[in-house]
């Protein structure tokens, strides 16, 4: 008679998500399996059980697809953050509000504000972008940046992010965009932290041989017939 291997059941805990019960949390260990194994997901999670998993239970919180939300999120200077057009699509996904995201610029096209009118007729706006702003906060002086080349887009992606930020955080999970990671961050302190980082990690890298320390003078000591008293010779001196 054949003996039936007892099954383990995995327990996690209730925090909603993939982790609302041990099957969904299992059947989501073995769907992040089978992404981690796709070419066509991004590098960072090929072979990367752990973090598809994660992107798993993020999908299922904003209710999206996980290959979408792989292919939207970015990590920069080690931080995760998300694509300006994913801040986008997830604001007008989710039909908090009655109608898209919108946009709505000055005469000039220098200034920007994201709004979006509730079910109640209400409207909701976020803070308002200038290039001006952007020329204080330095993110024009960047390297690469798009301020110089694309204003009015980087006006509606800003203001997109800092509407988010401000009104549904609880969708963006408070992840910021990645735009706004670059901007943000010193360029000197990140890379002081690679010259850090890079000494922490070679710091040990090579044995160094000490000699035996000799501590017989080359020299004769001097004496009092050479105006010196006759002392014991210390090299530490």
């Amino acid at each position: 008679m054949a003996v039936k291997e007892k099954e383990t059941r995995v327990i996690v805990p209730d925090m909603g998500g993939i982790y609302s019960s041990s099957e969904l949390f299992c059947g989501a260990l073995k769907l992040a399996a089978s992404f981690s194994k796709s070419p066509l997901v991004p590098k960072e999670f090929q072979n990367n059980e752990g973090s598809c998993l994660i992107a798993i239970d993020m999908a299922a919180r904003c209710k999206m697809s996980p290959l979408m939300v792989m292919q939207n999120i970015y990590i920069v200077y080690n931080k995760p953050s998300w694509s300006s057009k994913f801040i986008i699509a997830l604001i007008n996904q989710s039909k908090r509000y009655a109608t898209p995201l919108q946009f709505a610029f000055n005469k000039e096209k220098t200034s920007c504000y994201a709004w979006a009118k509730t079910y109640d007729n209400e409207i909701i706006e976020g803070p308002v972008i200038t290039l001006e702003m952007a020329k204080k906060e330095g993110w024009m002086t960047k390297s690469g940046s798009k301020w110089q080349t694309m204003p009015e887009l980087m006006l509606r992606y800003r203001a997109a992010s800092f509407f988010g930020n401000t009104n549904c955080s609880d969708l963006l999970m408070g992840i910021p965009s990645a735009d706004e990671i670059i901007d943000y961050i010193d360029e000197d302190e990140i890379l002081r932290g690679k010259v850090e980082e890079e000494i922490n990690d070679n710091a040990n890298a090579e044995e160094i041989g000490f000699e035996e320390e000799n501590n017989t003078p080359n020299e004769e000591p001097k004496t009092e017939e050479d105006g010196f008293d006759d002392i014991p010779y210390d090299p530490g001196f």
